[in-house]
């Protein structure tokens, strides 16, 4: 609604080399799985043949001997400790991403395929979910009309919600304001869960250091169930941080 600029993704390495490997990734996902894959151009998104406001852009449509209809393919390119979450199934809101593909094309099936660290290739069928989709397109619809609104939808915990803060406020202009009368609730929690949080590193360094202590020279410990602690030297490399001009939220005291 342009009430911030989007976020520059020039120096997103991340980014790039998602980019940059897309297509190949394709290509391997197809040799290995002996699908056909047909790519897409990015310009051309698929949009819903009702609510116009839905769109998708599938990195590629598929097709598979067992199945009679196309499928859509989303590819991604993950480091070594991301590519943990992938062990079992995808990340929700990747499984996510191919429900929303599936419900603009109307299509019944579709595949995440996943490089990790650039030398592991896994890939998961998805089936269509109705009941799952019908659920998400309202959640989208209500969405869409806050945005047509131009009405902020309500402030949460997410991490979207702390970057998107971030980049509505950036600079504060001195002004001094009265807050609303529930924000002495909000005080309350930040207060309590900050007393929480103090509590609990207190007590996960007292545990870290009796494994510690117990370990001594050892570099590595065997739990009663099998699992391990390790406890070796890793030295780091020397790096330098780009200086940045952030909002900080402090609290004092009225004296």
């Amino acid at each position: 609604v342009g009430l911030a600029e989007p976020p520059s993704l020039d120096d997103n390495e991340a980014v790039e080399w998602g980019n940059r490997l897309e297509s190949i990734i394709i290509s391997a996902y197809a040799q290995r799985s002996h699908r056909a894959t047909f790519c897409l151009s990015p310009a051309e998104p698929r949009r819903h043949p009702d609510r116009l406001w839905m769109t998708a852009t599938p990195d590629s449509i598929q097709e598979r001997a067992d199945k009679d209809t196309e499928g859509v393919l989303e590819v991604k390119a993950v480091g070594y400790w991301p590519g943990k979450d992938w062990e079992k199934e995808p990340p929700l809101h990747y499984q996510i991403q191919v429900q929303h593909q599936l419900a603009v094309t109307g299509l019944e099936w579709g595949t995440l395929a996943v490089l990790i660290a650039g030398q592991k290739l896994l890939w998961f069928d998805v089936d269509r979910d109705d009941a799952f989709i019908e659920q998400m397109m309202a959640k989208e619809a209500w969405f869409w009309t806050k945005v047509l609104d131009k009405v902020p939808v309500p402030v949460d915990g997410s991490i979207a919600t702390t970057d998107t803060l971030k980049r509505l406020y950036p600079k504060d202009d001195g002004e001094i304001v009265s807050l609303p009368p529930e924000a002495g609730g909000w005080d309350a929690e930040i207060v309590l869960c900050k007393a929480d949080i103090k509590t609990m590193k207190a007590s996960q360094r007292e545990a870290e250091n009796k494994l510690k202590a117990a370990l001594g020279t050892a570099t590595c410990g065997i739990l009663p169930n099998g699992d391990m602690y390790q406890f070796k030297n890793e030295p780091k490399k020397a790096y330098s941080v780009k200086a940045q001009d952030n909002r900080v939220l402090r609290r004092k005291a009225n004296e």
